[in-house]
């Protein structure tokens, strides 16, 4: 095992593995919450008032946790079509170009989301059904966007398996 295999593998459990778990764990209790909000408007003829709020919210967090895994993985859209035919040093230098645009973008939207997240504190304002705290959802955001920035950074940091412009991690989660 090299020396850098094990800092990848705790990058890829803090940054692909734990977000993704913990986004499917919150859209199972979407669909569990949806689930028994229809059996008590069917069978009982009542609904859970709160059920639409909290499936919103639960998307929201799902979103932006997976976010953080799409971001390390480098899965989202991209215009690679010049990149991938680059020298491996022109490359690495284009890859670095695209990580500090990237974390310049989202420690930009995790300040606005700060900002946003403090006011909602400020004012007090809770959500209408849940009655929770509004920052509990912003707080998506700004838990998403950083943790982003932090995962484009590992991903830069740590490297890839091979210098072929394929994309390892998700070759790997495919199979």
């Amino acid at each position: 095992m090299s020396l850098v295999h094990l800092p990848r593998q705790r990058c890829r459990l803090l940054f692909h593995r734990i977000p993704l778990a913990i986004a499917g764990a919150l859209l199972l209790a979407g669909v569990a919450i949806n689930f028994a909000n229809v059996i008590g408007r069917y069978m009982f003829q009542t609904a859970i008032y709160w059920a639409e709020e909290a499936m919103v919210y639960l998307a929201i967090w799902s979103i932006f946790l997976a976010a953080i895994a799409i971001a390390f993985d480098r899965a989202h859209l991209t215009m690679d079509f010049f990149s991938a035919r680059l020298r491996p040093e022109w490359r690495r230098i284009s890859d670095a170009t695209m990580t500090v645009v990237t974390v310049t973008v989202c420690l930009f939207m995790a300040a606005q989301s700060a900002a946003v997240a403090r006011t909602l504190i400020k004012n007090g304002q809770n959500s209408l059904a849940l009655e929770i705290p509004m920052a509990v959802p912003q707080a998506s955001l700004l838990v998403g966007f950083l943790m982003m920035a932090a995962a484009v950074v590992a991903r830069f940091l740590v490297g890839s398996e091979d210098d072929s412009g394929r994309n390892e991690t998700a070759d790997e989660s495919r199979s």
